[in-house]
């Protein structure tokens, strides 16, 4: 009865930092005497009581002992402890067990959510600052905003509801704070500090110290110091000088302190915060080992890098459960890591350490540089089991992106490491890190579709399929919703609200399939990088392959180049600064410029020597021997075509095209993603040279609704008309060149051209799209979506995109560009040919007929472009060979001939004939021998 009556009286919103929780238990104390010792409640209020005081595992003692007895604990009960159990491990850092306690808090308010649906909001909440610190800010933000939209839409007091928005708006906003997002954390800040100002909320001193970081960090000092002040007091007069969320406040106002010069007192600041976190968490904590790497930040900013160390190995040592050593020259295990974010900070920056110290002329330079380079190859196997633990592409992409510099780093220290001890085997591990910072998500992305194709059973992959396609939809939603002028929030909310579902449902799908088909997380692991010997089998003698990497958003660093042909690998440091990356921006403007009427000579001259300076960093420091070149780019080198740039520069007295060294004379290029992704495909069984041509018509009467009007392109029809002349195949013009049409093929073997419009999405990649003819004969949508696209299975040998930008999109770092054709080669085509800008509709119609034309003769895919390309420079006017008319396509991926072409199936038959006759001759001749 007393656990009832306790209970009963629970308040219905557990909020993480509600002090005023230890006045409403007191109460509870005094009205029901006396109570049972060791009851349910007696036990809650003395976890609250050890919480408050910093001693969470006292507190989590008390939860436990709850448990034990929860037959006799109503669940609405059981939901407040398990919600408590996540908070206690989460400030314990124990995320993973914070995640299970708060799993079962949510399972058991779902399952009886018409009693229990006012806990959710607050599970969720605190669901989402668990992922935020696994570093997982995608799903943090969806727990975050489905908290919100609950708060806003169900009916709860409005004390319980602002009290829970105060705490999930501060939550918001400091994801966007971690990711840099300063002007969209801003306002979620404001938001909190309003309902906990006007309310008179407990924990506003938590929002005011996200703030002042914020104001901090768009350096607006003097507004910073007020907040911190202000927080200090405030956390002082209410809970004293030890409460150990001062330690918080102490080490951020220290940051301000060092931006301002102010070293000492940044110094008392930080002693004050290590003394606060080690009295109330103790040495083994997350907490405390951030405050030991604070520590480490600041001697190596004053130069001294040993003690600087010393911090950054203690910071390793509080992070692990079960390493102590603090010897530098050691590192720790992965097994028993408490927070995964930290420890990757901790090592980047004990390995530069130990890089900067390397410089100077000692005799452990060597030394420093091998514990250096294994530092970094800690953090790097780390980053690879974080990205797998995330679901959501758009999280995998965030660590891919931000995590870039440790790659750069480890090129950089294997390379100086060959220098000092000529060991050649340094050289190949700074390519492995190339290697393993290009389309890391791309090929992990390939492999998951490989393995459920394979592996999973029907029924599931329709299950994944419907989740996918309705999680596609709402994103949809949203993405249009939000381009409206005055969008329709309510409306967003919802569906924000729905999306969270079905990525739920979709998460739920993907544990049970890990769980049910071992054999679908055997061929998951079996992702792996293409060994040197692999790429230099693959190559021919007249080939070389060069793969750059480089670290963008810097005033100056280094370009690597790693060159490999069938004698070796070598590597080539080129210097670059902002005027490389400025290069690259002024090529891409001038190439899409639509009108050239005031183009002067000096603007043209202008532009020739960017092209040439672009030749002079990327190709000329590499002296390359052979003409057939394949490039890996990196960064913003994507956006290039090399077919364009210039190997001499001279002032010109009058513009002429026609009249300048383009590179695609002297080389034949093509291009990949990785070098693991270009040669590992099973090539044998792909081949089929039979072609679908699609040219659609854009003007029907029958047109479907649509926000988007295009042109009829006049020679497309043209174009695919005159590859049936070298290939077999069967062409969709006009009305029939429909999506449902191309969606019903896309499986088959063989060659896909689509000369049609096609749109890139830059903001949001999955909405690029092609667009088809519309179906008159239903009300589908004419515009096929890049999410559509690399949820398909395509086994062609090629496809040929042969439309505007479909090679255009937003650049992620070691991603590469997201782009339309990037869709295809997700899906399985093994070679793509796509346009980085708008094309021309009538030099594509002639540069694609001498494609197919040199193909059919048995020419390698890059060879046949090289030449269609060339053919077009020669025979045309010289205001048209302007290289925004015809270097704009590209081939990605495999670039062999294709195999048994029309004209070589034709030769083979007549072959085949002649012997049968030969052979036909030969006997008829014996018998009448044998008859004589």
């Amino acid at each position: 009865m007393q656990n009832l009556i306790f209970f009963n009286l629970f308040y219905k919103m557990l909020i993480i930092r509600d002090e005023k929780l230890l006045f409403f238990f007191a109460f509870l104390t005094i009205l029901y005497t006396p109570l049972l010792a060791q009851s349910p409640q007696e036990l809650f209020q003395l976890s609250r009581k050890s919480q408050n005081k910093g001693d969470f595992i006292e507190a989590e003692k008390y939860l436990l002992s709850i448990i034990d007895q929860k037959e006799n604990i109503k669940a609405e009960n059981l939901v407040a402890v398990y919600n408590q159990l996540g908070i206690m491990n989460n400030s314990l850092g124990k995320y993973d067990k914070a995640v299970d306690y708060y799993i079962k808090a949510e399972n058991l308010s779902l399952n009886n959510i018409e009693a229990l649906y006012y806990k959710l909001p607050s599970i969720y909440n605190n669901l989402g600052n668990i992922f935020k610190h696994k570093g997982d800010y995608k799903k943090a933000l969806d727990y975050f905003q489905e908290s919100i939209y609950k708060l806003n839409t169900w009916e709860l007091s409005e004390k319980e509801k602002n009290k829970s928005l105060a705490h999930a708006y501060n939550n918001t906003g400091l994801v966007y704070l971690i990711q840099k997002k300063y002007l969209k954390a801003i306002p979620y800040f404001k938001k909190s500090i309003k309902l906990k100002r006007k309310n008179k909320l407990d924990g506003l001193h938590v929002s005011l110290t996200n703030y002042a970081n914020c104001l901090s960090e768009i350096n607006n000092y003097p507004q910073a110091e007020i907040y911190y002040e202000e927080c200090i007091k405030l956390r002082i007069n209410k809970h004293g000088k030890d409460y150990y969320k001062l330690a918080y406040v102490y080490k951020e106002y220290g940051k301000l302190k060092i931006k301002t010069g102010a070293y000492t007192d940044a110094l008392v600041l930080y002693k004050k915060a290590l003394k606060s976190y080690i009295n109330n968490f103790g040495e083994k904590h997350p907490y405390t080992a951030d405050m030991y790497e604070t520590f480490g930040d600041y001697y190596l900013g004053q130069k001294k890098n040993e003690e600087a160390l010393k911090y950054y190995q203690k910071s390793l040592i509080s992070n692990s459960g079960d390493f102590n050593s603090s010897n530098i020259y050691k590192n720790p295990g992965l097994e028993h890591i408490l927070s995964e974010l930290n420890l990757l900070r901790s090592l980047k920056k004990k390995s530069e350490t130990l890089l900067v110290m390397s410089t100077a002329k000692t005799k452990d330079k060597e030394k420093n540089l091998k514990l250096s380079i294994e530092s970094l190859e800690l953090a790097l196997e780390l980053i690879n089991n974080v990205r797998q633990g995330y679901v959501s592409l758009e999280s995998k992409l965030y660590i891919t992106e931000n995590e870039k510099e440790f790659y750069i780093s480890a090129i950089e220290n294997a390379l100086q490491l060959f220098e000092l001890t000529a060991d050649k085997t340094y050289v190949e591990k700074a390519y492995k890190f190339a290697q393993r910072c290009k389309a890391a998500v791309l090929l992990s992305e390939i492999k998951q579709n490989e393995a459920f194709v394979n592996v999973i059973s029907d029924s599931l992959k329709e299950h994944k399929t419907t989740l996918l396609q309705n999680i596609a939809a709402f994103k949809k939603l949203i993405f249009d919703e939000n381009k409206k002028r005055g969008a329709n929030q309510e409306k967003i909310s919802h569906w924000q609200s729905e999306l969270f579902k079905m990525n739920k449902k979709h998460e739920i799908l993907l544990e049970n399939i890990k769980e049910n088909y071992p054999a679908y997380s055997k061929l998951l692991a079996k992702t792996k990088l293409i060994d040197l010997a692999k790429i230099k089998e693959e190559l021919s003698v007249d080939e070389t392959l060069i793969e750059y990497s480089y670290l963008t958003n810097k005033q100056s660093g280094q370009l690597y180049a790693f060159v490999i042909n069938k004698n070796g690998l070598r590597y080539k440091r080129i210097k670059i600064d902002s005027t490389f990356e400025r290069n690259i921006e002024l090529f891409r403007k001038k190439i899409n410029q639509v009108e050239e009427t005031n183009y002067t000579l000096q603007e043209y001259n202008n532009y020739n020597q960017t092209l040439y300076s672009l030749y002079n960093v990327l190709l000329k420091p590499l002296k390359l021997e052979n003409k057939k070149i394949v490039v890996v780019p990196d960064e913003k080198i994507a956006y290039l075509s090399f077919d364009a740039l210039i190997s001499e520069y001279k002032q010109e007295a009058f513009i002429n095209y026609a009249g300048l060294p383009y590179l695609i004379f002297d080389y034949r290029f093509s291009y990949a993603y990785s070098s693991s992704l270009l040669f590992s495909y099973q090539k044998e069984n792909r081949y089929m040279n039979y072609v679908y041509a699609f040219a659609p018509n854009y003007r029907t009467k029958n047109q479907v609704e649509s926000p988007y009007l295009f042109s009829e392109l006049k020679r497309a029809k043209e174009e695919i008309k005159s590859i049936i002349e070298y290939f077999n195949g069967t062409t969709y013009i006009g009305d029939s060149a429909t999506k449902s049409k191309f969606k019903s093929i896309i499986s088959k073997k063989g060659i896909f051209h689509l000369a049609l419009h096609a749109n890139s999405e830059k903001d949001n990649p999955d909405y690029s799209f092609l667009a088809f003819s519309p179906n008159i004969n239903s009300n589908e949508s004419n515009l096929m979506y890049n999410y559509e696209i690399h949820r398909a299975q395509i086994n062609a040998s090629m496809v040929v995109l042969s439309a505007c930008n479909t090679g255009d999109g937003r650049v992620y770092s070691g991603e590469g560009v997201m782009s339309l054709s990037r869709g295809f080669t997700l899906a399985g085509a093994l070679s793509v040919v796509h346009t980085l800008w708008r094309i021309s509709d009538e030099s594509s119609a002639v540069i694609m007929h001498d494609f197919y034309k040199y193909l059919s003769a048995g020419k390698s895919k890059s060879e046949a472009l090289q030449l269609a390309k060339i053919n077009y420079i020669e025979n045309s006017s010289p205001e048209l060979v302007n290289p925004k008319y015809w270097s704009g396509f590209v081939l990605l991926g495999d670039y062999s001939p294709l195999h048994r072409s029309h004209n070589q199936l034709s030769y083979l038959l007549i072959g085949l004939l002649l012997i049968v006759a030969i052979f036909f001759l030969f006997f008829v001749k014996r018998n009448k021998q044998k008859v004589k």
